[in-house]
């Protein structure tokens, strides 16, 4: 009987390894490896150099099921512009963004249910002629270990 229970031992010790490497990678790493490739998203967003007469206010970020019927995570990069240039100027400078004016210091363009980005460097609730917020709204790959962070459910 010794042996046998030594063997159960083993058993019970390394599935409780098992499900604690599980926990560690769906609950630690795929979050942490999520707000890298946001990070990066918004780096790409930043790095784009501006056109004349235009300069950058604030970036902001955010990941996680961001609308109601959304399906899993998703990840929202934002950049806030003052421009000298019209709205459809900008959409033709930023052709793989979206490009919308933006008034106070709240990100309303898209209805976030779950989330919200509020701009630092603006004023709430004021007309802000010429400034402009860039954004992209992304998910990952379907079907990719990126789907499933826990923050998408």
């Amino acid at each position: 009987m010794g042996t046998k229970m030594k063997k159960s031992k083993k058993i019970l010790i390394g599935c409780c390894i098992l499900i604690f490497i599980m926990a560690a990678v769906f609950f630690v790493a795929i979050p942490l490896l999520n707000n890298l490739l946001l990070s990066e998203q918004e780096k790409a967003l930043v790095l784009i150099p501006v056109p004349v007469d235009t300069e950058i206010i604030e970036a902001q970020s955010v990941i996680g099921k961001l609308k109601k019927n959304s399906t899993g995570i998703e990840y929202l990069a934002t950049l806030v512009v003052k421009s000298d240039l019209e709205l459809k100027e900008l959409r033709r400078y930023y052709p793989e963004y979206e490009v919308a004016t933006q008034e106070g210091n709240v990100f309303k363009e898209i209805l976030l249910e779950y989330k919200t980005i509020t701009y630092e460097k603006l004023e709430p609730e004021q007309e802000l002629p010429g400034y402009y917020v860039i954004y992209k709204l992304t998910v990952p790959p379907q079907d990719s270990i990126w789907e499933f962070d826990v923050r998408g459910y």
